[in-house]
This record gives C-alpha cells, structure tokens and sequence, in this order.
C-alpha cells in the first residue's frame, strides 16, 4: 500500500514540476531573469519564498506579475510538501522491507508466480530494485528470483547459493 502511495505522490510532484516549469516558461522576463541559472533545489526554495505583497488594485503587468508569484509559490511548497511524503514512504517501505514482514514475503509470492509465467525479467529486476536488492546485470531469471527470496526470508539467506 505504501507503494501505490508513493506512485500516487511521484506523479503528483512530476506534475507539479512540469507545471512550475512551464509556468517559468510564459513568465514575465523580469521574473525569468530573478530565477534564471539557479539549480532545481534553490528554484524551488526561491519560489516558494515569493509571496503576496498584499497590493490590492494592481492593473495590466503589475497584476500579472503578482498571479505568476502566487502560482510559483504555491507550485514550491506543493513540490516541498509531495518530496516530504514521498522521502517518509521510502522509509516506511525500507523498514518493512528489513523486518520481513508479511509484506514482503507476499513480494517473493507474487515474484514466484511472475516466474512461472516466462518472459519476466525486467519487471523481476525493477521489484529487486525496488526492495532494495542488488541484481547483476547478467543474473538470469533465476538468480533474479533467488535473489529476491534470499533477501527478503532470512531463513533462505544461509542456505542460499544464488545462480
């Protein structure tokens, strides 16, 4: 579940990523010029530093100026917000991975049963991956599988000779 979570958050901070940028893009060239060279960390640490100045009755550029801060900053703290949950779902997910909880032994299941259906090996690798266990690049499926089961049931792990 903390893995569909996580997807759900990286495609909302992709989005509002792609949104700021573009956003950058249509901005005013004294606003681009502000924010122009800095990296993707002081980017979004500057905008979302920009906030309303509190003018009231503002007309043509000046107005615009102020809605392309607003919609910067709150794209920013969007960004903060989505990379905060996302790096505590990480977490979550490498403690139940160490613990061999139910959780992951139901990963090595549901592996077992991508085996048997043949022609699998990269989504074999991307799971690995993403449990944390390191596969070689010339392990065969197999040794992909082996891999998985040995680090996430410690019992395995001793008696383990992955191919």
């Amino acid at each position: 579940m903390c893995k569909l979570v996580k997807g759900s958050a990286v495609k909302a901070r992709t989005q509002a990523f792609n949104q700021l940028k573009a956003v950058l893009v249509s901005a005013d060239p004294k606003l681009g010029e502000e924010l122009a060279g800095l990296n993707n960390a002081e980017l979004f640490r500057t905008c979302a530093g920009l906030a309303d100045n509190g003018k009231n009755g503002e007309d043509g550029e000046e107005a615009v100026l102020q809605a392309t801060r607003i919609t910067l900053c709150l794209l920013a703290q969007r960004i903060g917000r989505l990379t905060e949950q996302i790096q505590d779902l990480d977490g979550r997910i490498r403690r139940a991975a160490g613990s061999g909880s139910a959780t992951c032994r139901a990963t090595a299941s549901t592996l077992g049963r991508a085996y048997r259906s043949r022609g699998r090996t990269e989504a074999w690798r991307e799971r690995a991956g993403s449990i944390g266990v390191d596969v070689p690049p010339s392990a065969s499926c197999v040794g992909v599988l082996w891999r998985i089961r040995c680090s996430v049931q410690p019992s395995r792990a001793a008696r383990c000779r992955c191919p």
